[in-house]
């Protein structure tokens, strides 16, 4: 057992694995997270409009 993780903390380690589980389900976290803030959150700046919708309405002006 390292000297930095108590009896506790290593146990609760252990029962989690490698942390692979705790990777993945951080990774799926930001990409849904990057997927809302890309797609689905409303620009208040612009109008209130997800970013893409205002790109489409931006390239259709153009």
């Amino acid at each position: 057992m390292p000297a930095s993780l108590s009896p506790s903390r290593w146990a609760r380690a252990r029962q989690h694995g490698d942390g692979r589980g705790r990777v993945e389900h951080l990774e799926l976290a930001t990409l849904s997270w990057v997927h809302r803030f890309n797609e689905e959150r409303l620009h208040g700046h612009c109008g209130d409009l997800p970013p893409a919708e205002l790109q489409v309405a931006f390239s259709s002006a153009q």
